[in-house]
């Protein structure tokens, strides 16, 4: 369980910024201005707009990632970013990994006519794509998640990486959700 408020200014890059917010857990959320920017169509292998996370997992155990995000406005234009990890591997091969243009996307509307749309969200994918949301790990430890702009104006408060709890089911719901995961 990873809260907005435990990453350091040293891990935020570009226009990620901190923010408060009386609905998140600590009050502190991250946020991108919405600057009107077009989407990616793929993750950067050198992002200007991104934040590094570290969290430790254990060896060849699956883990589900979730993000609480939150869109701008309820826009549909503010409410995806892509997700890459150090060494992540799904079915034995890598996946998502840093410095390339492959990574999970994860978008917030459930639809195309994004009426999900409202206040903080639970979501691990795009509705429109099939693409693994379960990782492992080759090794115990610390590893990195760098999680990027895809639509500016994108908000983020808690990043779930479940072995068990959430491995299959969100830790809240995907629209209007008020639910802040406790820490371990």
């Amino acid at each position: 369980m990873i809260y907005a408020s435990d990453i350091a200014a040293a891990a935020r890059h570009g226009s990620w910024t901190i923010a408060s917010d009386p609905a998140s857990p600590n009050g502190t959320k991250l946020v991108t201005p919405d600057n009107g920017v077009a989407n990616t169509s793929s993750a950067l292998a050198a992002p200007t707009d991104y934040v590094d996370v570290t969290f430790n997992a254990s060896a060849g155990t699956p883990y589900t990632l979730w993000l609480r995000l939150q869109a701008l406005g309820s826009s549909k234009l503010n409410d995806s970013l892509w997700v890459q990890f150090s060494d992540a591997s799904t079915n034995g091969a890598p996946v998502y990994p840093l410095n390339s243009a492959s990574a999970l996307l994860v978008n917030l509307a459930t639809d195309s006519t994004a009426g999900s749309l409202s206040g903080w969200g639970w979501q691990n994918t795009a509705y429109w794509l099939q693409q693994p949301v379960t990782v492992t790990f080759s090794t115990a430890g610390s590893h990195t998640m760098r999680i990027q702009v895809r639509e500016d104006g994108v908000q983020l408060d808690q990043i779930v990486l479940s072995p068990s709890q959430y491995l299959t089911t969100a830790p809240g719901t995907v629209s209007n959700d008020r639910t802040i995961v406790p820490k371990q």
